[in-house]
């Protein structure tokens, strides 16, 4: 036992670094990676969190914060979702729309653009890209993309509404009706 009592302290140091409760998995998670020879405690050096779950786990945290309005936590998480998974769909979109939320909407834009290309198959990410587009006072871009929803989920009720509301914006009243 106390052979193992400094790779959980370690362990422990780690989880407090990267800000997470130190859970039991956590910590299990954490000593494995002690154990194999990989951390040589730079990280907790170098003054920048590091991923130490998944990117999925991190997500799931993220949401979790975002939905008690917790957003500078929330972003920190999606940031560390996206830093273990570039590609990480729902976390890119995720963190594009907790951007648009508070005002950042270039970067949302940027997040958005890369959540559709890396699902372009979702149609709530297609629409959220057209509803910001329209936002920045673009419909005729936003349109394309409350299409492109639309052909994904003909049922979609908010891509119709946002489609017909870019038409409108467009001076299209006939075609939104």
């Amino acid at each position: 036992a106390d052979l193992l009592q400094a790779p959980v302290e370690r362990a422990r140091d780690l989880a407090q670094f990267a800000g997470l409760a130190p859970s039991a998995d956590a910590i299990e998670e954490a000593v494995a990676f002690i154990r194999s020879g990989q951390d040589d405690g730079a990280a907790a050096r170098a003054g920048s969190p590091q991923p130490t779950l998944s990117a999925d786990q991190h997500f799931r945290r993220a949401v979790s914060l975002h939905e008690k309005e917790r957003l500078a936590e929330a972003e920190r998480e999606y940031r560390l979702a996206i830093a273990v998974a570039p590609q990480h769909f729902e976390g890119l979109v995720h963190l594009g729309l907790l951007c648009v939320q508070q005002g950042r909407l270039d970067e949302a834009e940027g997040l958005l653009r890369r959540g559709v290309a890396a699902n372009p198959a979702s149609p709530d990410a297609q629409n959220h890209l057209g509803a910001l587009l329209q936002a920045r006072h673009d419909p005729e871009a936003a349109l394309a993309y409350h299409r492109a929803a639309i052909a994904l989920d003909p049922e979609f009720c908010e891509a119709h509404y946002d489609f017909g509301t870019a038409l409108l914006a467009l001076s299209r009243a006939e075609e939104a009706v």
